[in-house]
């Protein structure tokens, strides 16, 4: 055993002397500088273009044995030969693997390059970074007439330092430039930066890379037939300061500070050729605030094309939007923007954009489907359609920071969606086949923004059914609604909505029911009154008498209405269909005028017309009910109750003029019973006066006059309870 030891330590101190006498005789005996004919004709034969070895080459021995250029430029295409050169660099150290060196074959394994500018230009459609093989070769020639080897690559590790890179599109008049820029390759155990001229191949393997410390990342990648480039492999970037970068690059200009740009981190596979690039699994963190996962597919290079697929995970958008520095007090602490995720399928293109299979939420609260088609960037329009999943309507305004509507019945909104086609441009917006439903009640139809500057909209809506009580505290009542029309248009200002508003407005309604009061009821009961009047009677003060029964019914039926308005439980099994209804206003600036309307019921009749301003809330509207109950007197039906609406929206008045109803009725109980009291009063003329008138006018002329007198003073009757002439 100590024997192989000794044998083993001799041994490796023989190769150790062995090995420093190759390289002091290499060192020694062999000029480096033989090299530059094999350089300069290579990279000529590889690229077209002249590279110049201005200095010197010298030795290198620690850490590795190599060479150092000094001072070489590499020369542009002849159509760009006015230009300065294509590349220069002050320095490069290379370190060369010793037995290919040996054999006239240069590989590579660390290559160190400082001071390095390469101009790239692009001009009359042709640029100075694509190279082509010269159509003749080289008559430059080694020392020894051999043929030159194809240039390869063994780079265990890489630098650039104090690089400078102009850009200069002048077809599109763009300009960039970086300045002192640094990139490091450095390879793990078993890795390589290797690039085989006669295999067409480069190979990444195991590689850490770092540029200017603002890009740190991990590279296994391999690159094949570099004149119809294939390529796979793994990128892995562990730090990316892209707003950093993006200033460098001048495409950042007065651009405030978003530290989330600054800690990037993303990997994924990546493969393609020159027609196309795949990248899947694309995973990718923003400062650890927004994480997702894409897959994306570019075609077409000359001709942007991009389609794929992306998700990101739940992420708090209010923090999002205070590190892009969107901030403002309406929206701050807005706990609906707490957890928003998003995902979807996309195409991409020069012209249009495409969004499928479109999905976001906010936390568990409100969710939406969606597919969205945009096209003409600098002038956009789009399409598709949008499915919002119910949702709590009082929560959602309450995770916004907002009071819910204040409406009667606040459950009413506990269970809302919405679903419908859009089309529209900046300005514009249409829903087409608009869905929203709201408890029960569903809305359908059109709505259209013809602007948003000012705004001007048409809408045209249907909707099932619709319990007013959800709306507006009616006492107790219930009033369901079905088969409602909507239709019109407006226009207003945002700045002014009010004062501007301005437009048209027709509202239909099938059916209304009143639920919880019986007015065939109440009709039926003043009915009993009207009808005993004067039956019967051949006196005078008793139908008058009986009258004022009516004066009792009316101010029976004046409390009851009085009590059915004040709040209260009602007895929803008791109803009253009050039929149809339209309505049409006109508004102009804020003030509705006229406002028509007309309900057309079974049990009543009510039309009437007014204004409302909607600047000051003030109501002024007249309306005329008539009963239509069946089974009454004739003359009750002829009745009109005048109804005023005054007071504010706010705090509205609705009076009922019962006097006139008074009067009415009375009227009418007397004319029913005009002939009995004509009558009456003919017999008291003749009881009193009859002998007289005879002697004095005959009988046939003293029977016309008492007839005359008889319906004056019938109508004198009639005129003391508002009647007027009841002789016609």
């Amino acid at each position: 055993m100590k024997k192989l030891i000794k044998y083993t330590i001799a041994s490796l101190i023989g190769f150790i002397v062995v090995f420093v006498l190759v390289v002091a005789t290499l060192i020694t005996l062999v000029n480096p500088n033989r090299f530059k004919p094999v350089i300069e004709k290579s990279v000529y034969e590889a690229t077209g273009r002249a590279l110049i070895i201005t200095g010197d080459i010298n030795w290198k021995i620690y850490p590795n044995l190599g060479i150092k250029l000094n001072y070489v430029t590499l020369s542009n295409p002849t159509e760009f030969m006015a230009s300065s050169n294509f590349m220069s660099f002050k320095s490069a150290d290379v370190a060369v693997a010793l037995l290919p060196l040996l054999r006239k074959h240069i590989a590579f394994k660390t290559l160190a390059i400082d001071g390095l500018h390469v101009s790239l230009i692009k001009k009359n459609g042709a640029n100075n970074w694509t190279f082509n093989k010269p159509s003749k070769v080289s008559t430059v020639t080694t020392a020894d007439a051999q043929k030159p080897q194809p240039l390869k690559l063994e780079l265990g590790g890489f630098s650039l330092t104090h690089a400078n890179i102009d850009y200069d599109d002048f077809d599109n008049k763009k300009h960039y430039k970086l300045s002192n820029a640094k990139l490091i390759l450095e390879t793990g155990f078993g890795g390589e930066v290797f690039f085989d001229q006669a295999q067409d191949l480069i190979n990444l393997e195991k590689v850490q890379l770092n540029y200017n410390d603002q890009i740190l990342a991990n590279l296994n990648f391999k690159i094949n037939d570099l004149s119809n480039p294939k390529f796979n492999g793994e990128i892995n970037v562990t730090k990316l300061m892209l707003q950093d970068i993006a200033t460098e690059f001048n495409l950042l200009k007065n651009a405030k500070k978003i530290n989330m740009l600054n800690d990037i981190t993303f990997k994924g596979k990546i493969n393609g050729d020159k027609t196309q690039v795949k990248i899947q699994d694309f995973n990718f963190s923003l400062n650890n605030k927004i994480n997702g996962v894409a897959n994306i597919n570019m075609t077409n290079f000359s001709k942007m094309a991009v389609q794929g697929d992306f998700k990101l995970e739940p992420f708090n958008l209010n923090q999002i939007l205070n590190d892009f520095n969107v901030s403002n007090s309406s929206r701050i602490n807005k706990s609906l923007l707490n957890s928003f995720a998003i995902k979807s399928n996309f195409q991409i293109t020069e012209t249009k954009a495409n969004f499928t299979n479109l999905s976001f939420n906010f936390a568990s609260d409100l969710a939406a489907n969606a597919n969205l088609y945009l096209q003409n960037y600098k002038s956009p329009t789009y399409y598709g359609d949008i499915n919002f999943l119910p949702f709590s309507l009082n929560n959602i305004m309450r995770k916004l920071g907002e009071s819910a509507p204040n409406l009667a019945n606040k459950q009413w909104l506990e269970r809302v969606s919405f679903s419908s086609g859009l089309q529209g441009s900046t300005n514009s917006l249409t829903l087409k086949g608009l869905k929203l439903g709201i408890s029960e009640t569903v809305i359908n139809g059109e709505l259209s923004f013809n602007s948003f500057k000012p705004i001007i909209l048409t809408e045209n809506l249907f909707v099932n059914s619709l319990d007013m009580a959800n709306i507006s505290n009616i006492n107790g009542y219930r009033v369901p609604v079905k088969q409602i029309q909507l239709n019109g248009d407006s226009t207003l200002n945002l700045a002014n909505p009010l004062q501007t508003l301005t437009g048209r407005q027709t509202v239909k309604a099938g059916n209304i029911t009143l639920k919880g009061i019986s007015c065939d009821e109440l009709v039926l009961e003043l009915d009993k009154n009207i009808n005993k009047v004067g039956q019967g009677n051949d006196n005078i003060m008793k139908i008058l008498m009986n009258s004022a029964d009516i004066l009792q019914a009316v101010n029976k039926m004046q409390r009851e209405v009085s009590d059915a308005i004040k709040p209260g439980k009602r007895d929803l099994n008791k109803s009253t269909n009050l039929g149809n209804f339209t309505l049409n206003t006109t508004i102009n600036k804020g003030i509705i005028n006229p406002s028509d309307f007309k309900l057309n019921g079974p049990s009543v009749e009510v039309h009437g017309s007014g204004a409302v301003n909607l600047v000051t809330k003030a109501l002024n509207y007249k309306a005329m009910a008539k009963i239509n109950v069946n089974g009454i007197n004739p003359i009750f039906k002829k009745l009109e109750f005048p109804v005023v609406l005054s007071g504010s929206t706010v705090n509205p008045n609705a009076t009922l003029n019962w006097q006139s109803i008074e009067q009415q009725l009375i009227h009418y109980a007397v004319n029913q019973n005009k002939g009995q009291i004509q009558n009456v009063v003919k017999q008291g003329i003749n009881q009193t006066i009859g002998d007289q008138i005879k002697k004095s006018l005959g009988d046939k002329n003293a029977d016309k006059t008492v007839d005359d007198v008889s319906k004056q003073v019938t109508n004198a009757i009639g005129g003391l309870f508002g009647g007027g002439n009841q002789n016609k």
